[in-house]
C-alpha cells in the first residue's frame, strides 16, 4: 500500500504542532528549571550574608561587652602600691582582651582577623619591652618611659632624641621634687644675737 500524498501533508501538518508544542513545553520547563536555579542560587547568597553579618554583630557585641566588663574592673579594682605594678597590671590586661578576642575569631575560622589581632598583640609588647628598656637604661627609670610616652608628636626617625629630651625632662623633675622635700618650712637655720 502506497501512502498517498495527501496523507503525507497532513501527517506532517500535524506533527508540526506537535513538535512545536513540545519545543514550547520544553522551553518553559528550561526556564522555570534556571528560575528555580537562579532562585535558590539568590537563597545561597542572602542566606551567607544574613549568616556573615549575624556573626559580625556577635562579634562587635562580645567585644563591647568586653570594654564594659574591663572599664568596669578597673574603675572597682585592687589599687596597687607601685605605678609600675599598676602599669604591669594594665598592659596584661590588654593582652588578655586582645587574646580573648583571637580566641572568638577562631572559633568563626576567621584568620584574617586573628593574623591581624596576632600583629596588634606582637606590637603590643615590642612597645613594651621597648619602655622597660628605657626605663632600665636611665637613672631616672619610669619617669623617663612616662615624659617618653606622653610626646606621642614625634616620629620614629626622631626617636633617639625622643627619648633623650624625656630623659633631661624627668630628671629634672625628679630633680625638682628631690629640692622639694627637702626644703620644709621651719628647718631653717636662724641667727639669733
Amino acid at each position: 500500500m502506497e501512502a498517498s500524498p495527501d496523507r503525507d501533508a497532513s501527517d506532517t501538518e500535524e506533527q508540526e504542532p506537535r513538535q512545536n508544542s513540545d519545543k514550547r513545553e520544553t522551553a518553559k520547563s528550561l526556564a522555570d528549571s534556571s528560575a528555580f536555579a537562579a532562585m535558590d542560587l539568590f537563597k545561597s547568597y542572602l542566606d551567607s550574608k544574613l549568616h556573615s553579618l549575624k556573626r559580625e554583630l556577635k562579634e562587635d557585641t562580645a567585644n563591647m561587652t568586653d570594654e564594659v566588663v574591663k572599664k568596669t574592673k578597673t574603675e572597682h579594682s585592687y589599687e596597687f602600691k607601685y605605678n609600675g605594678n599598676k602599669a604591669q597590671f594594665d598592659f596584661n590586661s590588654e593582652i588578655d582582651s586582645e587574646i580573648k578576642k583571637i580566641k572568638r575569631a577562631a572559633e568563626h575560622d576567621d584568620y584574617r582577623k586573628i593574623k591581624d589581632l596576632c600583629y596588634t598583640v606582637r606590637d603590643k609588647i615590642h612597645k613594651r619591652n621597648k619602655c622597660i628598656k628605657i626605663a632600665d637604661k636611665s637613672p631616672a627609670g619610669w619617669d623617663t618611659v612616662k615624659e617618653y610616652l606622653s610626646d606621642e608628636l614625634a616620629s620614629d626617625s626622631e626617636d633617639e632624641k625622643k627619648i633623650r629630651y624625656a630623659e633631661n625632662r624627668a630628671l629634672r623633675a625628679k630633680k625638682f621634687r628631690k629640692q622639694k622635700t627637702s626644703k620644709k618650712p621651719g628647718n631653717s637655720a636662724t641667727l639669733v644675737n
